[in-house]
């Protein structure tokens, strides 16, 4: 037979039907015996039976397995909690909150200082100004007339005499320690 007659005869026999009249009898024959007579296989139940302990091992087994990367996966965690909390921040300090916090506020002191040495330097800068402003003029403050008049008239005559006296006794003292 050639390969083309025998694919011919396998499409003739799968058009093949049985009569009706038979595949009913067929029917009713089958359900009546299975009805008729109780100790018929149970095909679910045995393979159970037969299954059930390695069904029963399978799942411990994979339980157990599944248990333990659980266990290990815990285990894992908690040493890296650990590891980060406890030993990190002698290998790396910048992890150590309190000796940033430390570091924080030694930073934060020396800009404070800073800004109080700032202030110093506006006070001083602001005298110097003056002082530069002054002496750029022709008049100066101590030598104007309106300041020697005031000054004059705070002078008492009376204690004139006791200036030329103290001057007298600053110069005898004066000649005394250059003598020795």
């Amino acid at each position: 037979m050639k390969k083309n007659e025998i694919i011919k005869n396998l499409k003739f026999f799968r058009e093949i039907q049985p009569k009706e009249e038979f595949s009913n009898r067929s029917k009713t024959a089958l359900l009546s015996y299975f009805s008729q007579n109780k100790s018929y296989p149970k095909l679910e139940t045995t393979l159970a039976k037969k299954e059930s302990p390695r069904l029963v091992s399978s799942l411990v087994r994979k339980v157990a397995v599944s248990f333990s990367f659980t266990l290990a996966a815990l285990i894992l965690l908690v040493g890296i909690f650990y590891l980060t909390r406890e030993i990190s921040p002698l290998f790396l300090p910048g992890l150590n909150e309190s000796k940033i916090r430390a570091e924080a506020e030694v930073i934060n002191n020396q800009i404070n200082i800073k800004f109080s040495q700032l202030e110093k330097f506006k006070e001083t800068a602001s005298q110097e100004n003056k002082i530069l402003r002054q002496t750029a003029t022709n008049q100066l403050d101590h030598l104007n007339e309106i300041v020697l008049d005031k000054e004059k008239k705070e002078v008492d005559l009376s204690s004139a005499q006791s200036l030329l006296e103290k001057n007298k006794e600053l110069n005898q003292i004066l000649e005394s320690l250059s003598q020795e």
